[in-house]
Formats: structure tokens, sequence, C-alpha cells
């Protein structure tokens, strides 16, 4: 004979514990008009009121040596409120029975091993430790599988004997007339299903419910009380018992229904909501971030039967941004500056932000930089920006060049978008905004309106007349910000352009292998498990008419995600291949793990020189998380001696190599300047940046001037009257000095001399890209 355990075994119930369903009934009491009758004090307290009625009965039964309680005698403590009539009572107790039975679920795969016994021949049975009566449980049977009805059901609250005392196993054995070495019992409570049974002889199989994570754990110790909670934990680890995965796929797609999941679908569910507030029928949702939002939309919008249409446009930062270059949008500082600018070390790197090759773009470089190979600083490169941005020769040629790039994006969009009316608005997952004001200036061509955009988080408080932006969540999220763009990935290359096909205009892919190691690594599972939990959720929450864009959930699961993984958790995002800045050429870990070369470049010999020039993840603090414990003292080592003399003595012999023996002008970059140079300023700043020009051999300082030449000269300096800066032929004037104002004070006196003030140049120390 075989007998399962019922609850969490056959069946279970829609929310995350049993508790889960006083939840359910004290939302009704607050809200619903039918039990408005029902005093205040009850209503508001029903949750803690109801846990603690059972309680009660639970210690005055085991004082009488009774081994279960019943529904109704968990009532009538409940009536010692004196809050309450007897009517209220039964009342309340029909809808406990009634919640009970509309969020029962089946576990379907249980049940499937369950019917394939009964047809190989085996005798089959039910037996229960619960206070529900037989006849409710009967009926939530039936409601998973028909062929429920038919077994045998045994139920602690019938006989006053449980499971846990091993007294209705006994009693079992003698209704049934079976030896306890003839049958096997199945169930997933290891002390009163596995031990119990075990003890009394009977053969046992353990089938395990999907245990609740850390993250669930810390949301219920919160908010057990919250119907939300317990309906979006309830769905996640529905789908984590559901799922038919193999072995190898359990985590991802376990992440995908536990984590990314929950965060995401609050999200979509409130974009769809303001959608519907603000007439909105018709969403495109922006490649590549997109991918998994619209899979989550057009789960919740069949579910709830949306008058919303959803489209999946192709575009990306490298498709828009500099196809939109032209007059009005030509600020290049700020395009670089929005590229990713702390990843660029090199000139070459700036060509492919501007999607030019070097030899493009070498004639409008300053003369220095036109034969650098080596990494650059980003002082260096910061000032080669603004030589470019302010030069209108270079401008009016960038233009010309992306001239065909912008007619194609424009020609693709008009194909893609249905213009008729203002109806729409694109979907995208987080950023400054910069790529949808980009997107915006191309419309103008043929779309005079403004554009509007939802986002699931802004790190920029961002205002475009040309755009409207909807902010799920206005905060800048700090290190889950980093997380936020691991959560959608997608199963396609990255939009670097568009091409005729036909009479069509279609995008131009480049994945640089970045879809085969998604693949690998799991992430269609993960989309899988993202998906169940969306069509399991909406369905509940749809049907019984809860709300879903609740955003503590979201936000705690991203905070746990980001500052105190489980090792699942670390190694699937840490291992995500993750291209950031699209110019990569093969894929990139999210995370890596650092090697000990790079554990002492970073942390031991590093100076000023960006971090990228050692790290080519994403999230460093991810990559500490995932080191061993050997390197994770090594890094703790590192860092006690970074300022302690191994630190100092290994920072001088670098610096000594490399050259960089300045304290004044170390940070000024050499490589940014002109073939013939007047170099204004003979103090020590200036005399160091006289010394650097002629090491780095590549300019000729043509003439050296300051005020204070005649000071100077009788220092033996070759220091010359500013007078005579108008009379010898360079190419730009540099002001040898640190201080902004007295730079300024220069600047102007320059200018009042009659010298052109375009050819004035100063390098700010500490640049912004912004």
């Amino acid at each position: 004979m075989y007998s399962f355990d019922v609850f969490d075994t056959l069946i279970t119930r829609a929310t995350a514990t049993p508790k889960g369903i006083f939840a359910l009934m004290q939302e009704k009491l607050r809200y619903e008009s039918e039990f408005a009758d029902i005093p205040e004090y009850v209503r508001s307290n029903f949750f803690l009121l109801r846990s603690h009625a059972e309680q009660m009965v639970w210690t005055i039964r085991e004082s009488e040596w009774i081994e279960e309680i019943t529904l109704i005698q968990i009532y009538d403590a409940l009536l010692t409120t004196g809050s309450l009539t007897a009517e209220m009572a039964l009342r309340l107790q029909q809808l406990e029975r009634a919640i009970e039975y509309e969020y029962t679920l089946p576990i379907q795969s249980r049940i499937e091993w369950l019917k394939t016994l009964i047809r190989q021949g085996e005798r089959v049975i039910l037996i229960s430790d619960m206070y529900l009566d037989h006849e409710l449980i009967q009926a939530m049977l039936v409601k998973a599988d028909p062929i429920l009805a038919d077994l045998p059901l045994y139920i602690s609250s019938d006989y006053g004997q449980a499971k846990w005392t091993g007294k209705l196993y006994k009693r079992v054995a003698e209704l049934e007339r079976v030896e306890f070495s003839e049958w096997t019992h199945c169930g997933d409570n290891l002390e009163v299903d596995i031990q119990r049974a075990a003890e009394l002889g009977i053969r046992t199989k353990h089938l395990p419910f999907s245990p609740l994570t850390t993250y669930e754990q810390a949301a219920l110790e919160r908010s057990e009380d919250d119907a939300y909670t317990q309906l979006s934990i309830g769905a996640s680890r529905y789908v984590r018992i559901s799922e038919q995965t193999a072995e190898t796929a359990k985590t991802a797609a376990a992440i995908g229904s536990s984590l990314g999941g929950p965060i995401l679908f609050s999200y979509v569910w409130w974009l769809l909501e303001e959608s519907c507030d603000k007439g909105i029928s018709r969403l495109y949702f922006i490649a590549r971030d997109g991918y998994v939002l619209k899979g989550i939309a057009d789960r919740i919008i069949r579910e709830r039967q949306l008058d919303i249409k959803t489209h999946y446009l192709y575009g990306s930062r490298q498709a828009w941004r500099m196809a939109s270059f032209g007059p009005g949008n030509d600020d290049l500082y700020r395009f670089i500056g929005w590229s990713y600018s702390q990843n660029l070390q090199s000139v070459a790197g700036l060509a492919d932000i501007l999607q030019l090759s070097f030899d493009e773009l070498e004639p409008f470089l300053p003369f220095a930089a036109r034969t650098v190979k080596k990494p650059l600083s980003q002082i260096a490169l910061a000032e080669i920006a603004k030589r470019l941005n302010s030069n209108l020769t270079f401008k009016t040629f960038l233009q010309n060049k992306h001239r065909p790039k912008r007619e194609l994006v424009a020609r693709y969009l008009q194909q893609e978008l249905d213009l008729t009316n203002n109806q729409f608005a694109f979907v995208d997952l987080s950023g400054g905004g910069f790529t949808q004001s980009c997107l915006a200036v191309i419309m103008k061509d043929f779309y005079p309106e403004t554009i509007r955009t939802f986002y699931l988080r802004m790190d920029r408080m961002k205002t475009s007349g040309s755009c409207i932006y909807y902010n799920f969540l206005p905060s800048y999220l700090g290190p889950s910000g980093l997380l936020v763009e691991m959560l959608c990935r997608a199963m396609h290359g990255q939009t670097i352009g568009y091409r005729e096909e036909g009479e069509r205009i279609v995008p131009v892919l480049n994945d640089a292998g970045e879809v085969d190691a998604l693949s690998k690594h799991g992430f269609v599972d993960y989309v899988t498990g993202v998906e169940n939990f969306t069509s399991r959720l909406a369905h509940t929450i749809e049907q019984f008419g809860h709300r879903g864009d609740r955003l503590d959930i979201a936000v705690s699961y991203l905070k746990y995600a980001a500052d105190t993984p489980d090792n699942n958790i670390r190694d699937f995002f840490g291992k995500m291949p993750n291209g950031v800045t699209g110019r990569e050429s093969e894929p990139v870990e999210f995370a890596p793990i650092l090697t000990r070369r790079q554990l002492r470049q970073l942390f031991l010999y590093r100076t000023d020189e960006p971090i990228e020039r050692y790290y080519s993840g994403s999230y460093l603090d991810y990559s500490i998380m995932r080191a061993n414990l050997a390197d994770k003292r090594r890094i703790a080592f590192y860092r006690r001696q970074n300022e302690a003399w191994l630190g100092r003595l290994n920072r001088f012999l670098k610096t000594w190599r490399s050259g960089k023996r300045y304290r004044l002008a170390s940070y000024f970059p050499v490589e940014a300047l002109d073939e013939r140079i007047v170099l204004y300023g003979a103090g020590k700043m200036g005399q160091e940046i006289r010394d650097k020009i002629l090491k780095f051999g590549k300019s000729q300082v043509v003439l050296w001037a300051d005020r204070d030449y005649l000071k100077y000269r009788q220092m033996g300096m070759n220091v010359s009257s500013p007078d005579e800066i108008s009379q010898i032929k360079y190419d730009s004037i540099v002001i040898g000095v640190k201080d902004r104002g007295l730079a300024g004070i220069i600047r102007r006196d320059l200018a009042d001399r009659g010298l052109p003030e375009d050819s004035i140049r100063w390098v700010e120390p500490w640049p912004t890209w912004e």
C-alpha cells in the first residue's frame, strides 16, 4: 500500500505559508463592504487574532493529551474576545473555508506519479494532520484532480489522533488491515512523514516542498500578514516545485521565478496600470532590456485582458545616439560622457564611440595624440574631447558621416511605429534618458510631438522638451542599480545599425559571442522561470482582485542580491555575460573572479589609474564577494599595505619607471597638445609642464611667456614677455597654472591683448563628463 500526505505533497496553497490564508482574509475584512459589520478591532487585527486563537487551542488541547484540534474550536477561541457574535464567528469560519478552497493548487507532478501507481494496480490512500474538516479537504482534493475523490482519506481532525505521535499511522493500519512492512508513506515533512513513519517500520519516500529562500524568509518576517507578499512568494514556491527542469537548469530557473520575476513583475504591472490610466494602447519595448519585460507584459495583458498591444523595437545607444548627431544635438562632450566614458582608455576607444575609424578621426586630433598608442588618462581624453567639441569642421564632417545612418533609423522607426495618434509609449529598463532624447531628435523629422518612455529606474533627474519620462522607482539604487541590468538580458545580439532588405529596413545585430554564452549560462531557463512566475501570480491576483505594483519586495530583493547574495545568486549574476559598452569584441562576465595579478594591481599598486584599466567587469565589489577566503585575506592585506611602506615603495617604482616624476603637473595631458605651443606661466607648475612637454617629445614650445618674465630671466630661464606672443606662429596657448580662478584672469588678459580666445587652453585637473 502507498499513502500520501496531502498538504504540500499533493496540493498546496497559493500563499507562501499556511498563515497566508489569514492575510487574505484580513484584506477582505478590511476592504469588502459585506464585512463592514464585523468590529474594526477584528478586521484590522484578524491575522494576529486568528494565529493566536489557534495557538491558544493547541495549548489547551495538549494539556488534555488530545492530539488534534478543529476549525470550530479555533473560532470558539476567537469568540473570547467578546467582539464577535456567534453568527459573526460562523461567517468568518465560512470565509476561511472558502478562501482555503479558492487558493488551492495541485502539485501536478506528484499527482501524476500517484495516478501512475493506481494504473499499476497499487493500493493508494491519503493521510493528513489537519484541523480542517473532511468535507473541505475532500473538495480541495477534487479541485486538484477528480481521481483523488475515490481514494480513502484519513484526517487527524476526524480521529483525534495524529501522524506526529504515530497514532494515526497505527489507526490507519488497523482500518486498512495492512502491515507496516507492506506500506510506503510519501510526504514532505521530514519529522512527521518520514522519521515517525520509519520508526514504525513503514517504508518512506521524501517528497520535499520548495524551501523558502533567505530573502523570502526576511520578507515574511517583515510582512507575513501582507496578502501580496504571501501571494508573490507563494507563486515563486509553486513555480519552483512545479518546474520539471534538468538539475543543471534548476538554479537559473529558480532565480528567475524567485528573484528576477518578483522584481520585474511589479514594474511591468505598474507600467500597464499607468498605460491604462494615460490612454496608452501601444507599448514599444526597446531591445535588449525589453526582451524579458515584453514577455512579462504579454502574460499580464493576456491574463487581465487589457486592450494594449506590445511590440519589440530593435534599437540601442550605438544605433541611435550618433545617428541623431546634428544641429541642436551636437554636444560631442556630452555624447562621449554618456558612453561609459569611465571605460574609455585610448584615442581608438574615442573613435569607437564616435563610430569612426582611427584614420577618419586622426586629422582632427591634437598633433601629439595622433601617434599615441598607449592607454591615456581620463584627463587627456577629456581634453581631446573638448578640443573636438569646439571644432566646427569636425562636427560638420561627423554629421555628414552619420546622415545615412540617421535616414535608416528614421525609415525603420516609421516602418515599425504606429503614429496615427499619440497613444503609445516606449519601455526601457534603466538609465539616464540620453538615448531616448536622441531618439526624440531623430523622430522630430517625422513626428513633431513629445515621446513618452517608461523606466524601472532613472539614475538622473532628466528633463527634455521632446521627452516625457515615467519613473517607477526614483532612486539611484547604488549597487543594486548595477544588478538591474543583469535581470534583463536578451537572446539576440546588440543592434548596431540597420540595412535595407527588399522593401523593409531590418536591424543589424552583433552579439560578439554573447548569445551563445548566455545560452550556456542558463539564461533561457532563467527567462522560463520569470515567465512561469508571471503567469502564476498574474492569474492569482487578477482572479481575486489584488494589485501587483508593489515596491517593497522589488527593492528588498534587489538589495539582497546586490549586498548579501547567497552563492547561487552571486555566481549566476557574477558569471553572466555582459556587454557593458557595446564595443566589446567578446563576452565579458558581469563580475569575474579576480586573478592574483589583478588583486595586486587593484589593491596594492594602483595609484590614479581608472579601475577599468585592470578590471573588465562591471561590479568590482561583486567580484570581491566571489573571491575565495584566501584571496579575501590577500585583498585585506593589500589594502592595509597600500598606504604602508610596501604600497608606497611599489607606487614609487611604478611612477619612476613611467617617468611621472612631477609633483604639480603629474596630471597634465601632454598627449592632448598641438604641435606648436605657447606656454604661459613660468612658476613651478609651468616649469613642470615645460619639462614634461620636452620629455614627451611630440610638441614644441615655441615661446615661454609670463607677466613676470624679467624675474624669471634673472633666474636664468628663457621666459619672454606676453607681448611677443602675437609676433610668432603657434597653434595654441597653454595656460600653465592649476588654479581655475587664476587661469580665468590670465585668459581675460590674453584676450584683451587681442589674442584669439579659441586658441587659449587651460586643462581642468579634475574634469567631469557632464
